[in-house]
């Protein structure tokens, strides 16, 4: 393994780490009702888990993100953040 693929293993694997407070991140701002909040945490989930090998959790994120910039209902909002949710919370079994 090349020294670029051990630090990107190891920032993978932070990430996976830090998937568990993400996880709590998004329920919160959920149960607050912070649009910007959830807007913010899906923006850097799509771009970080896109780029450390988690296609599935960025595309969730990105749907996520462009339906709250596009000012759809709360129940619609809901759906989605719990399928980031999920996707954060699948990382956990990797």
């Amino acid at each position: 393994m090349s020294e670029f693929e051990a630090r990107m293993e190891a920032l993978r694997s932070r990430f996976r780490d830090r998937a568990v407070s993400e996880s709590e991140r998004l329920t919160a701002a959920l149960i607050a009702g912070d649009r910007s909040e959830l807007r913010r945490a899906c923006h850097s989930l799509t771009g970080n888990a896109g780029m450390f090998g988690f296609p599935e959790l960025s595309r969730q994120a990105a749907l996520t993100e462009s339906a709250i910039e596009d000012g759809e209902c709360a129940e619609r909002i809901e759906e989605l953040t719990r399928a980031v949710v999920t996707a954060l919370d699948a990382m956990q079994t990797r």
